[in-house]
């Protein structure tokens, strides 16, 4: 889905829910207005393939993320991150602090 709205993600565990993200097919979740430049930060804004946002201990495995901004974006203290496939994404797995560019 593309949309100037708001950067919708594909699949969102967040604000300290618990769960997993196991065999899913996640495509085309594109925000074609993003602000980029400047100091901002994040420098750019973006959809997710899958959001992992302040849920500890969540496990994503053997997802295939494709056609979406930023793949899989664990913004947690830990996740587990096993066995994907990602294609066609501006960013593989994006974090704050470091990130795996495709």
């Amino acid at each position: 889905m593309r949309t100037t709205a708001i950067a919708q993600n594909g699949i969102q565990i967040g604000y300290g829910a618990t769960g997993s993200v196991t065999t899913n097919n996640v495509v085309d979740d594109i925000y074609i207005n993003p602000p980029c430049g400047g100091n901002s930060e994040p420098p750019c804004y973006g959809s997710s393939g899958i959001l992992i946002y302040g849920s500890a201990g969540i496990t994503v495995t053997s997802n295939t993320v494709e056609s979406t901004q930023l793949g899989i974006v664990p913004a947690t203290e830990s996740a587990t991150l096993i066995g994907h496939s990602l294609g066609r994404l501006v960013f593989a797995i994006y974090r704050k602090q470091h990130y795996s560019k495709r």
